[in-house]
């Protein structure tokens, strides 16, 4: 799991901001040097909210940076799991559900680890959220405003979600 603390009094961003970087570095060498794959649990609702049209889902393998899952529907769609950098000392974790074009059909956040009332509650803007639908990259999100760090967070998801499509097609 991450490493978790808590953040010294007035040291709050740079402690946060070493943790991150912690994180990153544990998940690079877990991904990329040790070949393992790190499996954010989804649960079931979930899955089936992101595979609307799928009777059943396979979990694939799939080493790529920032990736913490992946599943392939009967019906030809993925869910990739990517994760970004936010305030908090756990990254941002979004589902990102795509048909095999790397359309996004849906997307499921959790941004449980950001601050309180802010940032954590990001993941559930479907106004913010829903602008990724029918997209197949992230120009022309919007990130402006008072939760630039998360937002900016779930985009660099998004998009570690997106490049890794190839290897779940692979898989």
């Amino acid at each position: 799991g991450d490493i978790n603390t808590d953040a010294m009094a007035g040291a709050t961003i740079s402690t946060n901001a070493a943790l991150s970087a912690i994180n990153i570095a544990r998940q690079y060498y877990f991904v990329e040097l040790a070949g393992g794959t790190l499996n954010y649990p989804l649960s079931d609702e979930v899955l089936q909210q992101l595979f609307p049209n799928a009777s059943s889902w396979e979990t694939l393998s799939v080493a790529a940076p920032n990736v913490a899952g992946a599943w392939r529907g009967d019906d030809g769609t993925y869910v990739i799991i990517g994760q970004g950098s936010g305030m908090g000392s756990k990254p941002v974790t979004v589902a990102v559900a795509m048909d095999a074009n790397g359309v996004i059909l849906g997307i499921w956040c959790d941004t449980s680890g950001e601050t309180e009332g802010l940032g954590d509650v990001v993941g559930q803007d479907n106004s913010f959220l829903s602008e990724f639908v029918n997209q197949n990259n992230t120009d022309g999100i919007d990130t402006v405003g008072g939760t630039t760090v998360t937002k900016d967070a779930i985009v660099d998801a998004v998009n570690a979600a997106l490049a890794a499509l190839p290897l779940a097609k692979e898989a």
